[in-house]
């Protein structure tokens, strides 16, 4: 490639896009742990209570008539940066609750 194109060396990529790689011997490995974390700080749940299954998965998801007022400006914030990295298996939820979100008025 570097005959067709002007190109330096940097080194190993080490951050990408918000996912992170490792290259060792036996393989190359990609974390999304340094963004969850900013997200975590970004909206103050640092303190949060992780769980392995982010929701029940045998419960339907439903528009509560009684609700209080949220800000939805945050709220769609909060889906949209879990959307991002919805290529990780324990923000799945994030999805589904964007569902319910877009169907709201």
């Amino acid at each position: 490639m570097t005959k067709e194109f002007e190109m330096i060396d940097i080194g190993e990529m080490s951050y990408f896009l918000g996912v992170e790689v490792k290259q060792m011997e036996d393989g190359i490995f990609m974390s999304q742990r340094k963004y969850a974390e900013q997200i975590l700080s970004r909206f103050r749940m640092k303190d949060c209570n992780p769980v392995a299954i982010p929701a029940e998965t045998s419960v339907g998801l439903r528009v509560d008539s009684n609700r209080k007022s949220v800000n939805l400006t945050l709220y769609k914030s909060m889906v949209g940066s879990l959307r991002i990295s919805h290529a990780s298996f324990d923000v799945f939820a994030s999805d589904i609750f964007s569902k319910v979100d877009s169907s709201t008025p």
